[in-house]
């Protein structure tokens, strides 16, 4: 406060002073010591000379070089001398209380330190290494070239990311993922619990982790919720390790492998679709169009009523696909699920609950309206065994 008097005092009276020199020294002034006190590393410098300038004498020390420079303003005639030799003292005594500040000197809600004001202490640098690790997350999941949205970051409640034995060099993981989500991405909703939307409705997951131990208990939960709700695990494709001088992470995609549910007890009824020659497989082109029908494949079973499982075994590629089976009026979907494409063989179960009629079977494009290929192979409806054994 002292200081910003001082300079408003002076630029007052500018004018005695030959004014040019307040707008040319002052700025001047802070430069030189600002940009010395960079490239000396001034902290370093100030830290090493503890005792002999603490909390308990730097206000002293400060004001002291205050009284210095105004005596050295007035002390000798006004002029270019006097006025540099005052602001150079006064930006002086300014970093002084910017770079050891004291720690008696605090006002209500307005922190004074960076441990108090961002949590951490001087030596961890981690509001710099959260802003590098978001910019590099978000760089590669771009990189994916899917609707950002369609890809959800998830992460462990529990983990820490930061220096190892330095508690207050670290902090939780969902610090740096839910920044990495809000560059664009969806953030799942609840890590620790996740619901069957989360593991489902995403086209890619982004798994934020420390170490391997965590990304892999990540994606085993996601994977206890996904593969008996949508019959489909998740499968590492591609990983980013972000490294910072603090904060060391990686960023890992995963995207959705389908398998068929386990059959012991289910009764297998064969193919129920006109249309659908179970001797050879079937190439289907999908036209560049949201909700474009690839094939419509007629029911001859429409009296047939779920629980059912209806397994195709297809190549996909490009897409997103939808599978869906339509209403008995053929006016809606029954049941729907997009599919992503893959250039090996897919086994996808499409889940028909029950007391809902076996419609036709319907291979579309999806929301986004891209083109794609599908080479169904096989198409086999399914009684699961809980179903079988009444």
């Amino acid at each position: 406060m002292l200081a910003l008097a001082a300079q408003v005092h002076i630029a007052s009276r500018g004018r005695d002073y030959r004014g040019v020199f307040v707008f040319l020294v002052v700025p001047a002034a802070y430069i030189a010591v600002l940009g010395g006190c960079k490239a000396l590393r001034l902290e370093q410098f100030a830290t090493s000379l503890s005792p002999a300038i603490s909390a308990n004498n730097i206000a002293i020390v400060a004001f002291v070089i205050y009284l210095a420079a105004v005596a050295c303003l007035y002390a000798r005639r006004p002029g270019f001398a006097g006025f540099a030799a005052f602001a150079l003292l006064l930006v002086a005594a300014d970093v002084i209380h910017v770079v050891r500040a004291p720690d008696f000197v605090t006002i209500p809600g307005v922190p004074t330190s960076r441990i108090d004001a961002y949590g951490y202490p001087e030596p961890c640098e981690l509001r710099e290494d959260l802003y590098l690790t978001t910019v590099r997350a978000n760089r590669y999941l771009t990189g994916v070239n899917l609707y950002p949205p369609s890809i959800a970051v998830w992460w462990d409640e529990d983990e820490r990311l930061g220096l190892n034995r330095t508690d207050a060099c670290r902090l939780p993981t969902r610090f740096v993922a839910i920044p990495v989500a809000a560059t664009g991405f969806a953030l799942a909703s609840n890590p620790a619990a996740p619901t069957i939307s989360d593991v489902v409705d995403p086209r890619r997951i982004a798994v934020l982790a420390g170490d391997r131990a965590h990304r892999q208990w990540i994606i085993e939960r996601i994977n206890s919720v996904s593969r008996p709700a949508a019959y489909m695990t998740w499968q590492p494709i591609g990983e980013k390790q972000i490294e910072t001088p603090v904060l060391r992470s990686s960023i890992t995609l995963l995207k959705p492998r389908y398998e068929f549910p386990d059959q012991a007890g289910a009764t297998n009824l064969g193919n129920l679709f006109e249309s659908f020659d179970a001797t050879k497989p079937a190439q289907i082109k999908i036209a560049p169009q949201p909700w474009a029908y690839g094939v419509d494949y007629p029911s001859t079973r429409p009296d047939l009523k779920g629980p059912l499982w209806i397994q195709i075994t297809a190549r996909l590629t490009g897409g997103p696909f939808g599978v869906a089976l339509l209403t008995p009026d053929k006016k809606s979907f029954a049941v729907r699920r997009r599919i992503e494409a893959d250039p090996g063989i897919q086994h996808v179960t499409l889940a028909v609950p029950k007391d809902v009629a076996l419609g036709d079977l319907v291979v579309a494009a999806w929301d986004i309206g891209n083109a794609g290929d599908a080479e169904i192979q096989k198409i086999e409806v399914v009684v699961p065994p809980a179903a079988a054994s009444r």
